[in-house]
Formats: structure tokens, sequence, C-alpha cells
């Protein structure tokens, strides 16, 4: 995919947006020193070049009573066409919040939310009834908590934002049904105006904004992210699995990877590998020095890596169908 130019300015919206994209127009045109005409037409160009592909709401399913699972698959004897059958059973599945088309290490990655692990084990079954001839190998895991981080390399050290947000491993609360409501409407848009969401409420916009509050006062909503087409940006996905001689530097290694720059997720699970984090890099070189620097820091102490190429994400969505 042809990198798409941009200037200093479309990096720092880019970053906003990925840090909180329901800042307004005028919010953002202040912090960017620029005009609110402005602002928005470099919105518009960038949705319209497909590098802001979207707007979603992070959403912590844990707080709703959800787990999250995960699925790594392998493929054997496929065609494009069965992959892509894959796949597509993958996205339209209601318990999937992502699904990744990935190389090397495994073919495809799949996030579920579920109520229980017996229900992922049910949806894991179903799937390989339709699709049993074509995998390989398999893995699934537990993920008891993910992390998110804010893009910090999209722009220089000053202007970036530390912040992370964890998912999977809160105690649920109980919430109305207009609250519930409010969160389908806004996980997929969220930069729907409140009178957009109020209107589809049948609520008064003071009574949308206040809603919003609460879900985030209640940490149910974390963060307001765009969703952007990293490889536009001249960037490459990279998962990668740390395995460690000594456990006790792990909480080392997660803060080393909380201040990189180019570190976007981290993986907390059980049935995974020791550590695991999620990168976007401008190629493989930087992934080995991503590791090397873990090595130097931390000598003696990573016992063997793995990593698969994610390609492209087919489902971003956090909350529950």
């Amino acid at each position: 995919m042809e990198e798409i130019r941009l200037d200093k300015l479309d990096f720092r919206l880019l970053s906003e947006l990925d840090r909180d994209c329901r800042q307004s127009i005028q919010q953002l045109a202040r912090k960017l020193k620029t005009s609110r005409d402005i602002v928005s037409y470099r919105i518009r160009r960038l949705e319209q070049l497909k590098v802001i592909e979207g707007y979603y709401t992070l959403i912590d399913a844990s707080r709703l009573g959800y787990i999250l699972c995960r699925l790594y698959l392998k493929f054997r004897a496929t065609t494009a066409e069965t992959e892509w059958q894959l796949i597509e059973y993958l996205v339209a599945e209601k318990a999937t919040f992502l699904v990744y088309k990935a190389q090397v290490a495994w073919d495809i990655a799949a996030g579920f939310i579920v109520k229980s692990a017996a229900e992922f084990d049910k949806k894991w079954r179903e799937l390989q009834e339709s699709f049993q001839p074509y995998i390989n190998a398999y893995n699934v895991s537990t993920i008891y908590e993910l992390v998110l981080y804010n893009r910090k390399y999209l722009v220089e050290e000053k202007y970036r934002d530390y912040a992370e947000y964890n998912t999977g491993n809160s105690a649920p609360i109980m919430l109305a049904e207009k609250e519930l409501q409010l969160l389908r409407l806004i996980a997929p848009n969220a930069r729907a105006s409140l009178l957009e969401l109020a209107k589809k409420l049948n609520v008064t916009a003071a009574t949308a904004k206040a809603m919003i509050k609460r879900l985030e006062a209640g940490k149910v909503i974390l963060a307001y992210k765009a969703r952007i087409d990293f490889n536009k940006l001249g960037y490459k996905y990279y998962k990668i699995d740390l395995y460690l001689e000594y456990g006790n530097k792990r909480s080392a290694i997660q803060e080393f990877a909380r201040r990189h720059p180019n570190v976007v997720y981290e993986n907390r699970t059980i049935g995974g590998s020791a550590v695991e984090f999620d990168l976007e890099v401008r190629n493989e070189q930087e992934l080995y020095d991503f590791v090397g620097a873990i090595k130097r820091q931390f000598p003696g102490v990573i016992r063997s890596f793995h990593y698969y190429h994610g390609i492209r994400s087919y489902k971003n969505s956090y909350m529950p169908e």
C-alpha cells in the first residue's frame, strides 16, 4: 500500500483524535493553534484518504459482566475463497470484537467477548464444525487484561500522552437499559453528537450528556479513539510474544513497553506467553530493534520470542452485540 504524505499538523491532529476523538473542532483548533476551518478540512481530508477509517468507543466489557477470549488459527489447504469465508464468518459472529488477518506464526487472530468460558467453547466448536478441514493449528487463551496505549509515535516527545486504558479485569456493575442502548449507539461511532444520541434514545441532550458522564465515571467508557489505518502512514503491525527465563522481570519489561512510542497494546493472558505486546513500526528491523533493546536492558531474561504480522483489521468493536 502506498504511503500517504502528511505534514506535522496532520500527525498532531491524528494524535489528538487517537487520544480523544470526541474533542470538538474548537477544542482541537485551540490545542493545535490553528483555525476551526483548517481542522475541519484536515479531518475531512484524512477521512477521504481513509487514513481515518472511523471512530470507536473503548468500552470495558468486564464492567458489563463479560470476559475476553482469544483464538489464533493457522491454515492448511486453503484457497483465497475459503480464507475469505472464514474471515466473513468471524466478522459476522456477534461475539467477536477483533478480527485480524495475519502472517508468519498465525493466519487469523480473533478476540471474543463472552459471558463465560463455556460460551466461548460453544463458539469455538461451531467454528470447527464449519472449517475443521482448513485448520492446521490453533491456540486458545483467556485475556484477563487488555491494555491499550495511545499512538505516541505519531508526535514528538513533548506532545506524547502516556495514558493507558485497562480492559477486561474489572468488577461488573448494573446498568439501566437506556445506558446499554447508549453504549450500543456510541460504540461504533464515537463522534456521534449529543443531539443525534438523544434523538435515538428519545431523551434530552442534557440527559444523554449526563448518562455519558456516569458511564465515564464508572469506567465503563474508557476512551474515544480514531480508527487509523497505520499502513497508509507507512507503518506495519506486529504482535510479539516474549518467553522469559525469570518471571520477576515481567513488571519491569511491561513498564519499558509502556514508555515505548510504538507499543499500542499489551495482552495479559492465561494460555499465552509471559509478556505480549502489539507494535506499529516501520519495518521488521524495528521490531527486532525493540527486542534487542529489551535484551540489552534485561540481559539473559528473554528465553525466546515469536511474532506475527497483522496485515489488516476487519473488525474492531468493544461493545457486545
